[in-house]
């Protein structure tokens, strides 16, 4: 699906040159990012998002100009150096960007496996 979005959004708005994607923060989640002078395009999942830089800020899925929509998602924080599920009670909630036709609904819970040292 997303070479198709991909090879659709190269043809129209990059001239037929490949985007450079960077990776960026995109509110909670990480995406692939890319821009022109008018759009900022976000890849994440299997969906390019599309945002205007100059109007409607709204983003808007690439390939269906749905609205994206956000999840709240509720993240267990578990210890990577420990076996199994252990943690120390901590819970993030991250907004996870996701179009309501190209896509499932994410899920309202998952889990952050946090490497020793970092948090």
């Amino acid at each position: 699906m997303i070479n198709n979005v991909l090879e659709k959004l190269i043809k129209e708005k990059f001239n037929g040159k490949n985007p450079e994607w960077k990776k960026a923060k995109w509110g909670d989640v990480n995406v692939l990012c890319s821009w022109d002078d008018k759009n900022w395009y976000y890849q994440h999942n299997n969906v390019i998002i599309i945002q205007s830089k100059q109007e409607d800020y709204t983003p808007h899925c690439y390939e269906c100009s749905s609205k994206i929509d956000f999840k709240a998602q509720r993240k267990s924080i578990w210890f990577g150096e420990f076996d199994g599920c252990v943690g120390g009670g901590e819970v993030k909630t991250e907004h996870i960007p996701y179009c309501p036709k190209c896509e499932k609904e994410p899920s309202e819970s998952g889990v952050i496996i946090e490497k020793s040292g970092y948090y």
